[in-house]
């Protein structure tokens, strides 16, 4: 079995993703872009913030346009029109502040809460598959 294909989203690991990764999204962090992709991408896609009339709708969702996205982004099969807009997507900069000087500023959008979700998915799997290999 390849690494990309042990990456990938499916059937009988979609589950674990929405348990290990969309659940955990911080939403705490801030009150900001991030904070709101955060809690905006779980309740779209069947976390568990969802309204429980909308259980089944965010479930099928999660199933056919999250699942999709994700594992399109693993194998770079998106086209080069869908990685600019997911790129360029809600974007503002946001400034880092150290002892009350704003030192510097930081992008983020909700892009960015798609790659996360991808890198938080690939650490977990990464981590399991780690734990059950033997050298």
């Amino acid at each position: 079995m390849s690494a990309e294909r042990d990456l990938l989203i499916n059937s009988e690991n979609l589950d674990e993703f929405r348990n290990n990764v969309l659940m955990k999204l911080n939403i705490d962090s801030s009150n900001g872009i991030s904070c709101y992709s955060n809690l905006l991408i779980p309740s779209t896609f069947g976390g568990y913030r969802t309204h429980k009339n909308d259980k089944d709708i965010a479930m099928f969702r999660l199933k056919y346009h999250l699942m999709s996205l994700i594992n399109s982004v693993i194998q770079n099969k998106l086209s080069k029109e869908s990685m600019s807009l997911l790129n360029m997507s809600r974007i503002a900069m946001i400034p880092k502040v150290k002892e009350g000087t704003i030192t510097g500023h930081r992008a983020i959008d909700s892009g960015e809460c798609i790659y996360k979700l991808v890198a938080k998915w690939i650490s977990f799997k990464g981590s399991v598959l780690k734990r059950t290999t033997r050298y």
